[in-house]
């Protein structure tokens, strides 16, 4: 079980968790996120998909919680993982004693053949435990790399860029849904050429209704002297309401019931 400590600095895994050794955990795992990482010598593909797909499942959860512990819906899974410790204590150069903590069972597989790991059959139950132990050591080895993130003082500034979605570590510590000051200009352009184009669309909308409310004014013998002109009423209703309304652009709006039409079934073609 994990422990409240007191202290400025978390021991984990031979190491101080400083400001500097828990940034470099966080760009780490940005840079694991954004793009598959290569397997090392003497890893094999499967631990290091498992550790990724982990190690993803970890960063997507944990943003969507706001980073929040008590509703993590993968709080459960990292602490079946830190249930079982080994705990070595050990002295630094200038006698300072630190604790290295391994995750239970946390070993590297023995390196084999990748002939040796082939789909399983009936009369060959080996490889099947194999490939379990392979993505269990890699799922363990996300548990551990996020574990260390998580009790730095970092574990708020993992992000994903509103408009590209890229992974990001927000060094600032700022508040931003943005992964670079580019992708944040880029989105407030869109969102601005966006709230231009509704203004506009409503600004048409709303002379379009009038000038519908004006036509339901007409004598009914001009109403039915408009409906045998080619396109009947938006024909007459698009020439009075001006630059922007056109025939088809009255039948979408209509159609999907942001307008009404004029009174009467009779004029609604």
């Amino acid at each position: 079980m994990l422990h409240k400590n007191t202290s400025s600095n978390i021991i984990l895994a031979g190491m101080k968790i400083n400001d500097q050794d828990a940034t470099n955990v966080a760009i780490r795992i940005v840079n694991h996120l954004n793009r598959e990482p290569k397997a090392e010598e003497g890893d094999h593909p499967i631990e290091n998909d498992a550790y990724w797909e982990r190690l993803r499942a970890y960063a997507q959860t944990w943003a969507e919680s706001g980073y929040r512990l008590e509703v993590w819906s993968m709080r459960g899974v990292l602490q079946q993982d830190i249930e079982h410790m080994t705990n070595f204590l050990q002295a630094r150069p200038d006698g300072q004693p630190y604790l290295i903590t391994i995750l239970g069972h946390l070993t590297r597989p023995e390196e084999v053949r990748r002939e040796d790991y082939v789909p399983p059959t009936e009369d060959d139950p080996a490889t099947e435990t194999n490939y379990d132990h392979l993505i269990h050591s890699g799922q363990m080895r996300a548990s551990e790399t996020f574990l260390k993130f998580l009790v730095s003082q970092h574990y708020a500034r993992l992000g994903r860029c509103a408009r590209c979605e890229k992974w990001f570590f927000n060094s600032s510590g700022k508040r931003t849904r943005y992964c670079s000051l580019k992708c944040a200009k880029l989105e407030t352009s869109n969102e601005a050429k966006t709230a231009a184009r509704e203004r506009d669309f409503l600004a048409k909308l709303h002379r379009l209704e009038n000038v519908i409310r004006e036509f339901d004014r007409l004598p009914k013998k001009s109403k039915f002297a408009v409906s045998l002109q080619p396109h009947g009423w938006k024909s007459w209703v698009a020439k009075k309401a001006g630059h922007g309304i056109t025939t088809n652009f009255i039948t979408r709006v209509v159609n999907a019931r942001r307008c009404d039409a004029p009174k009467g079934l009779a004029f609604n073609q």
